[in-house]
């Protein structure tokens, strides 16, 4: 009887399908399970950032203040830190747990943040564009309003996810690591539309106590509202409500 080999129908060694598909699908997992990842300890990072040690939170300080208190403006730093000193006999003791400090850096945005530990940055744009002190202690009581209410813990605590993922597969000094840590901290330090309220009208209240009124919030939401051309429908998108909305409840609130 003459042999007849039979053709293998499958082999263990040859993958039936495209392997370009099969090596999508698999780095699609790998990506999957990394951002699921960093989902669940981001929830987790929020829901703990109330109960976070002053220890802690100053150890993370020095890890982000090292990204990005860089180019200081020293003269405008002290100017600044000044206006800040004066609203320490108006906080709560809670609040004085930490040591303020105000970093400007040469920077065109228009923006200012609260990071752990106490540091208030202030970008040089945003220095550019008030026109008067009391339009800058608003600006500096709105992120005093963040450190209140533990916003920046809550923001940054899932940007340190990230960094401590980033690192681990990319290593602490590859510049993907460095990419990744600054992008991820510009998106979570835009806080939620009811924070920046919650920031405004802590504000107004932290002024009211200093100054006996809150002229600052008034001017500082006018010049915004005179200057914005962008439609409303624009900030259903943004973190912050639009200037006349926050002009609107700072108002009611006087």
């Amino acid at each position: 009887m003459k042999y007849t080999p039979k053709t293998l129908k499958n082999n263990v060694n040859v993958t039936p399908g495209s392997p370009l598909r099969e090596l999508i699908k698999l780095l699609a997992w790998v990506v999957g399970g990394l951002v699921a990842l960093y989902i669940i300890l981001g929830l987790v990072v929020s829901m703990m950032a109330p109960h976070i040690s002053l220890k802690v939170e100053t150890g993370m300080g020095r890890l982000f203040n090292n990204h990005i208190c860089v180019n200081e403006i020293k003269k405008e730093s002290k100017r600044l830190q000044k206006l800040v000193d004066g609203f320490y006999p108006f906080l709560t003791s809670d609040d004085r747990r930490l040591n303020y400090k105000v970093f400007v850096t040469q920077n065109s945005q228009v923006n200012a943040m609260a990071l752990p530990g106490g540091t208030i940055v202030v970008f040089s744009g945003l220095l550019n564009k008030v026109s008067s002190q009391s339009e800058l202690t608003f600006i500096l009581a709105h992120e005093l309003g963040h450190f209140h209410n533990r916003d920046h813990l809550k923001g940054l605590g899932r940007a340190l996810v990230a960094l401590v993922l980033s690192v681990t597969i990319l290593g602490e000094n590859s510049s993907a690591t460095n990419f990744i840590f600054n992008s991820i901290v510009q998106v979570e330090m835009k806080f939620s539309r009811n924070q920046e309220k919650a920031a405004d009208l802590y504000a107004v209240g932290l002024l009211k106590k200093r100054y006996g009124n809150a002229k600052g919030a008034l001017e500082f939401m006018k010049k915004l509202v005179r200057e914005e051309k962008r439609w409303k429908l624009f900030y259903y998108f943004s973190s912050h409500p639009h200037p006349a909305y926050r002009l609107k409840y700072i108002r009611n609130a006087l």
